[in-house]
């Protein structure tokens, strides 16, 4: 747990991306810190990439998020995690 309490994900915009683009992002939330981990989960085919992550403060995050070619085998809606925090059905690549 973090010093100022759990962390929290209220939403992540845009919440989806074609494939084979990075977009710009920002997450909602709450008690989020510097170096935190961002990732995403539970989805098929290839995960999107977080990266360039910057905390501006306890309730927002920016990054940019990588989307890979590629097919899943069922859909592409995928969790996001930030630290311990996971906001299911987030994130949606597109084709």
């Amino acid at each position: 747990m973090t010093p100022g309490g759990a962390i929290t994900i209220a939403s992540i915009a845009p919440s989806n991306a074609q494939a084979g683009s990075t977009i710009d992002v920002m997450i909602k939330g709450t008690n989020f810190a510097p170096g935190v981990a961002v990732g995403f989960e539970n989805g098929s085919g290839p995960a999107p990439v977080a990266g360039n992550v910057t905390v501006l403060d306890s309730t927002t995050i920016t990054l940019t998020v990588t989307v890979k070619e590629g097919r899943g085998s069922a859909d592409r809606i995928w969790d996001l995690r930030v630290g311990s925090a996971v906001l299911a059905n987030a994130f949606e690549v597109l084709k």
